[in-house]
């Protein structure tokens, strides 16, 4: 039986109306290869690491690169994603929405904004756990820099030790940089390439995503989006009400499969 690890990042920006946390399940062995490719790629770059948003902006090292140079690093490293990486969760949250759903003392119950998505993304992982009948524990896998990080801790530590759950194998639950585990910087450009299309497709932008996200959704995705309907719903669960549902599970991935791409 295959030994699995998912590493996730998240993105989002000053003002913008949602936060998206995305990233990679692979089993062990195709982590392996990555992790010797993508340094030799990086290498071959001069780079020390890659990180999406300083890339966009021609930020660090990416300052005064050239843009055929730009896109090859890029072709390249989304090369290594769509043969290396085997799924691709993300969750997504209306933050405007999240805010005014849960105000009060049910914020303190369901938590951030960043905990819910981090928490919904190992419940889709679970849920594929489960189907597939995994056997050894998986292993997760996040960015140590956002604030949250100890509460999204504890809430999967509490997944993990919960008897109900054990079919979700959620295994051992770590937090580094991404310079030191490097599927992270994949998981960083999913979630800046995802949460880019959508807070400019809420902006009306209608945008329908750039080629790195189109090269990233050739991994199969399931992507889980929290909108006002949904967390509406989530409020009436976590009061104990009885729940009608409003809206379908949104997949927001597949508004794009039949998209033009835009550069």
């Amino acid at each position: 039986m295959a030994f699995y690890s998912a590493y996730f990042d998240e993105s989002t920006g000053n003002d913008s109306p949602i936060l998206v946390v995305a990233g990679f399940l692979s089993n062990d062995a195709f982590w392996g290869g990555f992790e010797r490719e993508w340094h030799e790629i990086l290498s071959g770059f001069n780079l020390s690491s890659f990180h999406a948003e300083h890339f966009a902006l021609r930020k660090g090292e990416f300052r005064g690169m050239e843009e055929a140079t730009r896109q090859a690093l890029l072709g390249r490293l989304l090369d290594i994603i769509s043969r290396r990486a085997q799924f691709g969760f993300a969750s997504v949250v209306h933050v405007r929405e999240f805010e005014e759903v849960f105000a009060g003392a049910l914020r303190s119950e369901i938590g951030s904004p960043y905990n819910l998505c981090c928490l919904t993304c190992a419940v889709q992982i679970g849920e594929w756990a489960k189907a597939n009948y995994q056997i050894e524990p998986i292993g997760y896998f996040f960015d140590s820099g956002h604030k949250n990080a100890r509460e999204v801790f504890d809430t999967l530590i509490a997944q993990k030790n919960d008897p109900t759950l054990t079919e979700y194998r959620i295994g051992p639950i770590t937090f580094e940089s991404d310079t030191v585990l490097v599927p992270l910087q994949a998981a960083d450009l999913a979630a800046y390439e995802i949460w880019k299309w959508l807070d400019e497709h809420f902006t009306a932008k209608k945008r329908h995503g750039r080629y790195p996200l189109q090269e990233i959704i050739k991994v199969p995705w399931k992507i889980r989006e929290f909108d006002r309907e949904i967390l509406l719903e989530l409020r009436d669960v976590q009061r104990g009400l009885p729940v009608n549902k409003r809206a379908p599970i949104r997949h927001a991935i597949q508004a794009l499969r039949s998209g033009r791409t835009d550069p």
